[in-house]
């Protein structure tokens, strides 16, 4: 699943965050374990982010500035992919979805907000960025990340300030999408240094090789795929998206690397691990929680 991208390139020395847009939903999100609660369906996820981008537009019309909603991208409602795509029939119809990040730059590049702000001067790009994302000298909230620095964000701006209209706790929201957004990361690299995972991979890449594919890991098949989609038109790229997509998930099937990963992504007994699934199960709670303010929202605007 796509994760919307600022519409803007951020001033240097202005804003720190790392997080970006309404963190709607994310590629290869974490697999439901057996004690989760609930979770918001494709449509309410669409429809928070129409009631958040409403907000944050209104927001900036305030302040003087232009800002058009637009609408997050949904190409693999449904994927769940933690290491490998493992779904031949899927990756035969999406490719990688949105996490071709060729396809994310193409959306990036079709954005509004993104051609209005190009057009602006230099000093109204600075206030631009200031109104949507706040500066380093207001009140920040920080999320520290294990293995690595904490993440920060202004409490003010029309971001936050439409996050805490909608989900009520700015402090919780933001903290709950930074861990469920970055501790998969983490989490991944554990699952593929445990022995189970590295043997289903020799099998995968066995596979591959027998149909005529060198790759030592998934990771490094991608890497193939984008240097070989390089300069390519949109058509074509989807085209090779889907076919490199569906050599990796063959193989991920055939091999027992897909179920392998999914397993030990699952159940790693790992705090990250714990901290990512009380992430989860926060993010989902509060989404839940706002349902019925976004129907308001987007109702009226």
């Amino acid at each position: 699943m796509l994760v919307r991208r600022p519409a803007v390139l951020l001033v240097p020395g202005l804003v720190v965050a790392v997080v970006v847009g309404w963190l709607v939903a994310t590629s290869a999100r974490p697999a439901a374990r057996p004690e989760a609660r609930a979770a918001p369906s494709s449509a309410d996820l669409a429809l928070l982010d129409r009631a958040g981008e409403t907000l944050v537009r209104d927001c900036m019309r305030r302040k003087g500035f232009r800002y058009e909603p637009v609408p997050a991208a949904d190409m693999d409602a449904g994927a769940d992919f933690p290491l490998v795509v493992d779904d031949p029939a899927w990756a035969a119809t999406h490719g990688y979805g949105s996490a071709d990040p060729l396809a994310a730059q193409a959306a990036e590049r079709s954005d509004p907000n993104s051609a209005y702000v190009r057009g602006l001067s230099a000093a109204r790009r600075t206030g631009y960025t200031v109104a949507l994302y706040g500066t380093p000298s207001d009140p920040q909230v920080v999320v520290p990340l294990p293995d690595g620095p904490g993440i920060r964000h202004s409490a003010r701006g029309c971001q936050a300030a439409a996050e805490t209209q909608l989900y009520g706790d700015y402090r919780r929201w933001f903290s709950a999408t930074v861990l469920a957004g970055n501790l998969p990361s983490l989490v991944k690299s554990r699952v593929a240094a445990r022995p189970e995972y590295l043997s289903a991979l020799a099998e995968w890449r066995r596979c591959m090789a027998a149909g005529g594919h060198q790759a030592t890991t998934p990771q490094q098949w991608r890497q193939q795929f984008l240097d070989a989609a390089a300069g390519r038109d949109t058509r074509a790229e989807a085209a090779l998206a889907r076919r490199y997509a569906t050599a990796e998930a063959s193989c991920a099937r055939e091999s027992g690397l897909g179920a392998t990963s999914r397993r030990l992504y699952r159940d790693l007994p790992d705090d990250a691990r714990r901290r990512l699934d009380a992430a989860v199960r926060d993010r989902s709670e509060l989404r839940l929680a706002a349902l019925p303010r976004a129907r308001r929202i987007a109702g009226s605007g």
